[in-house]
Parts: structure tokens; C-alpha cells; sequence
């Protein structure tokens, strides 16, 4: 399901409006009589209650859409306007004279007759801000949030709930939280993410006639099964081990071996023919033991832990490998991380970078001079002579590169164009970027894309409804997993399913966020295996992978975050 940001949608609704002649009035009819019928199904009784708060814009002007049709049913309906009405203008103006000429009047949204209005009602429609809003919310808006949360009755919030940013999911003000949202044209990524979808409730999205071809504009989507057994490859009645791909996996430091072991496990569980651990020697025998079905790489040159010495031995068994994963349990001695930051860059296979190996890619980051800090620089050791960097834009504050980037890149960190993917969780993005995790988890699309810049690589920023963010531009929103998997050893798990993808031919983009739904989705069957979400295991949900696969491709999935409503 496409995914948009406030601007982009105001762009395709302006896009309708002019080139396809569509009135702006007919979508907001259209919008409202949709939230009509969500509103219908909250009601607990044929003649009920509702209390619609509005606002001067196009969210009000929806409300009062709403307002017209819910008294037209015979509901008693008081409508709330946080303005003068002669500050109503355009459509929503409009809207306002349909609903006054059918006998229905708006009151002053004024605190203390709101709030005892609203103790009565069956349904608060809360239309007051939309998608419009920047910055903290502003008097008067802040005090009449604060009466509709403080009400506690059901809440249907039209498009967004008011005070919650529609595209970084961050509240601005005191969030009235909603038993659904019902959202326009295409879901707003605010409501995808947390915690905007955990003020959203159940959200549902109307089809308000924006064409099919103006959709195709977004760059975002929220990941559904459906896409996810689209990309997933096909295997043949006669295929062998070779044909399901080769993978090498670069791990394991002392105390640290299970990491390897994890990674290799889940890439055979996600349907690898033949994954090698590369490893120091004295842990080679360890991993061996582990991992029954894992072929292993001794590094001779390599007691303990990967230095560049062994990178002779990993080099010549990448030649043999469709893909490479570095990183997980590698530990951070120096040493390791100068081997690190030569094999990325020296490889020319699909590679995922997770772990210990970001580590060395945030020193490599560093080490740019200043000012040159979006430059996609390669390592000194890769780059050509007379060959010139180009400069990366960066995502501005809006978002729009989610829907208009578009920019020739060459692969940030080493010389070939082979896909690069890393998995970093937010304190290693934060460390990447010479960030804060506060500022990543305020704004992860951001975060995400502009790390695709800087590193010409595909992205998955981990955490709760992960964000996976290519270098052109399109992001995706992964609606699966729960709390349970904040417990160790899932990240090595989800490196392990996408370097297996990768190895099976999946264009990277697709094998991050394709690995990132199954990892979330095996993580669900594992806590139905095991009684519960709570203690959940990386070893259940690896376990979990044939059948999770089996469930995509047959749609045997659980329903997808967001309903969508068709015209009607």
C-alpha cells in the first residue's frame, strides 16, 4: 500500500483538481461521506450523540461533510467551530452552507461548554487540525485538545488525529487519542510509525477518486504481504543447492560466536543453499558445533579476531559467494574495524553490513573532512584516479525525497555498483550520522534517507515499525513484529534473511524490506509457538522462517495495519 507524506498528498490532490478537473469540493464530499460511514460502525445505538470539533481548513470542512450526513440519520449532532465561520473559506465554506441549509448550526468551540457537551456524547469527530499543522500547537487549539483527550469518550479522527505530525509520527500537543482515523486518498506516514499509530487506533483509508496514475507518484509504501510474495524468487522442481544462492558470513569474536551461528541459521531457514561462516581459527570449531548445516572458513591468519592478515582467505571465498553479510559478533578492535572497512570496500558482491561492522563505517564517516559531510566519498583505497565524487543532496526537512528524489549515485563506500545494505538499530544511527537518537527516532524517514544518501546504500533503520530507505528515494514502512523482539540475537536473524534474499537474486531494496516483514511476521508464528510474545527467542523466530515464507505466499497473513474503504 502506497504511503505519503502531508505534502505529497496536497500535491496529488492539487494534481486531480487541475489536470484532471476533479472539484475540490467533490473530493472533500467525497472524503466526508466516507468518514460518515467509519463513523456509523462506532456508534453504539441507531440514535446517538456526536460531538464534531472543528477547525477553519479543509479537516473542518470534512467534519462538517460528516456533521450533514449523521443528522441526516437522525443523530443528535453539535458542531464546534474553533474560529469565526466568516474565517471558512473555499471549499470548506462550502461545506459549511450544504450543513447550514439543512438546518444544522456550528457553537463557539468555547472550554467549558465544550467540555460538557462532549462528557455527553457517544462519538467526539475530532476535525479540528489535519495534516496542515507545524511546530507546537498554538492557543486556542492547545486548551481544545486537551478537552477532547480529557473527555475520555471514543474519538474518530478525521485524516490525522489534531497534534500529531502526519509525517513523523511525533506529537505536538496533547494528542486526543483516536478509537480510529479515518485518512484520505493514501495513508500518512504519521500514522504508520510510532507513536502516531498508536494515537490513530484502527485506521482506515478512503478512496477519494485520486487517480491511479497520480498515486503512482508516492514513493513510500507500507510493506504488505502481498509485496512481499511478488519479490520473493520462485524455486525450480530441479534446482540444487548451488541455484539458492552461496553466502558468506564474516563473524564471530570471543564471546561472540552465537552471533555468526544466528545469521548463518536464519539465511539457511530463508532458503539458502550454502552459507559459510568465515571466522578466526580458534572460534572456527565453536561455530562448527553450533550449526550443524554451516559450512565454516577457519581464518589460519586470524587466532581470535578478523584482521586484515585474513582478508587474503575471505577475498578469494567472495569470489565463489552471490552474497556477503559482515559484522555480526565481530567485536571492535581496531584491527577488526580497518578489515572491515577494506573487505566493504574492496568486495564487489551484494553485502549487508550489521553490528560491529557499522562500527567501522561511523569512523569512516568521520574521518571526512568537514564541509564534506553529504559527499558519497569512497575509501582513498578504491578511488580511481581522476575520478570525481558527486555531491548528494540532502533530504530536506519536508520529506519530499520521499516522493521527488531523484539523483545519479555512486555506491558511497566502494567502487563497484553491487548493493550495499546496512542494518543499523537507532543508537547506531545516531552514531553514524554524528546524531542523537533522540533526533532518529523524531524523524526516522529522515533519518533513514539521509543515511541512504551519505552511504549510497540501502537502509533498514530497525526498531518498532522499521524504516527501510533506498538512495533513490522510496521508502518502506514494515507493519509486522511486536515487543518480544527486543531481546538478543534478532538483529543477527534479520541480517541472516536478507543477505539470504540478496543471495537468492532480490534487488536489494525489495530484499530489505521483503527480509525486514518476514523477520517481524516469523517473530508473531514464534509467540504463537511458544505461548507468548514476552520471551520470545531469535532461535524461535528463525525457527519460524519455512512456514512464515509458506504463509506469504499463500496470504495466510494477518490483515494488513490499514483498511481501505472504497468510494461508495
Amino acid at each position: 500500500m502506497r504511503a505519503v507524506t502531508a505534502q505529497v498528498m496536497r500535491d496529488m490532490d492539487k494534481a486531480t483538481i487541475e489536470e484532471r478537473g476533479v472539484p475540490g469540493s467533490v473530493l472533500m464530499e467525497r472524503a466526508g461521506a466516507g468518514a460518515y460511514r467509519v463513523a456509523t460502525g462506532l456508534l453504539p445505538r441507531r440514535k446517538s450523540r456526536i460531538g464534531i470539533v472543528c477547525g477553519k481548513g479543509n479537516n473542518g470542512g470534512d467534519g462538517f461533510v460528516v456533521a450533514r450526513h449523521l443528522a441526516a440519520d437522525g443523530h443528535e449532532v453539535s458542531v464546534f467551530l474553533a474560529c469565526d465561520p466568516s474565517e471558512v473559506e473555499g471549499d470548506a465554506a462550502r461545506a459549511l452552507a450544504a450543513m447550514k441549509s439543512k438546518g444544522l448550526h456550528t457553537r463557539p468551540a468555547e472550554e467549558d461548554a465544550l467540555r460538557g457537551a462532549l462528557a455527553r456524547c457517544d462519538l467526539i469527530v475530532d476535525a479540528l487540525l489535519g495534516t496542515g499543522i507545524s511546530g507546537s500547537v498554538r492557543e486556542p487549539a492547545a486548551t481544545l485538545l486537551h478537552v477532547m483527550a480529557d473527555a475520555h469518550r471514543p474519538v474518530l479522527a478525521i485524516d490525522v488525529p489534531s497534534g500529531l505530525d502526519a509525517d513523523t509520527a511525533q506529537p505536538l500537543g496533547a494528542v486526543p487519542p483516536a478509537a480510529a482515523t479515518v485518512t484520505f486518498g493514501l495513508p500518512k506516514l504519521g500514522l504508520l510509525q510510532h507513536p502516531g499509530c498508536q494515537f490513530a487506533g484502527r485506521v482506515v483509508c478512503v478512496d477519494i477518486g485520486i487517480p491511479g496514475d497520480v498515486q503512482d507518484r508516492a514513493r513510500a509504501i507500507l510493506t504488505e504481504a502481498s509485496d512481499v510474495a511478488a519479490w520473493l524468487p520462485a524455486r525450480a522442481p530441479d534446482a540444487h543447492k548451488g541455484d539458492a544462492g552461496r553466502l558468506l558470513v564474516v563473524a564471530g569474536s570471543p564471546g561472540l560466536t552465537g552471533a555468526g551461528c544466528l545469521t548463518a541459521r536464519a539465511a539457511s531457514r530463508a532458503g539458502s543453499g550454502l552459507v559459510t561462516v568465515a571466522a578466526p581459527s580458534e572460534l572456527a570449531a565453536l561455530i562448527e558445533a553450533r550449526s550443524l548445516e554451516t559450512m565454516t572458513l577457519p581464518l589460519r591468519r586470524c587466532a581470535e579476531i578478523v584482521t586484515e592478515d585474513g582478508l587474503v582467505e575471505i577475498v578469494e571465498h567472495v569470489r565463489g559467494s552471490d552474497a556477503l553479510a559482515v559484522g555480526p559478533g565481530l567485536g571492535r578492535h581496531p584491527t577488526t574495524l580497518t578489515a572491515v572497512r577494506r573487505l566493504i570496500a574492496e568486495t564487489d558482491i551484494p553485502t549487508v553490513v550489521d553490528a560491529d561492522g557499522l562500527q567501522a563505517l561511523r569512523d569512516n564517516l568521520r574521518a571526512l573532512p568537514p564541509g564534506r559531510r553529504w559527499a558519497k566519498t569512497p575509501m582513498p583505497s578504491v578511488v580511481e584516479p581522476g575520478e570525481e565524487e558527486e555531491p548528494a543532496e540532502a533530504p530536506s526537512a519536508d520529506l519530499m525525497p520521499v516522493t521527488s528524489l531523484s539523483v545519479r549515485v555512486r555506491r558511497g563506500l566502494r567502487s563497484t555498483k553491487s548493493p550495499l545494505v546496512l542494518t543499523p538499530h537507532p543508537g547506531e544511527m545516531a552514531a553514524v550520522l554524528g546524531s542523537s537518537i533522540e533526533s532518529v527516532q523524531g524523524n526516522r524517514v529522515a533519518a533513514a534517507l539521509e543515511a541512504a544518501q551519505r552511504f549510497g546504500a540501502t537502509i533498514i533503520l530497525k526498531g518498532a515499525r522499521s524504516v527501510i530507505a533506498d538512495v533513490d528515494g522510496r521508502v518502506a514502512i514494515n507493519p509486522t513484529g511486536h515487543e518480544g523482539m527486543a531481546s538478543g540475537g534478532m538483529g543477527d536473524a534479520l541480517t541472516g534473511i536478507v543477505v539470504s534474499l540478496l543471495g537468492q537474486g532480490v534487488p536489494a531494496f525489495e530484499a530489505a524490506a521483503a527480509g525486514a516483514y518476514l523477520h517481524g511476521l516469523a517473530a508473531e508464528l514464534a509467540a504463537d509457538a511458544v505461548g507468548g510474545r514476552i520471551g520470545v527467542l531469535a532461535g524461535d523466530l528463525i525457527e519460524q522462517l519455512p512456514a512464515t515464507r509458506e504463509a506469504v505466499q499463500r496470504g495466510d497473513v494477518p490483515p494488513c495495519p490499514v483498511e481501505w474503504l472504497p468510494a461508495g
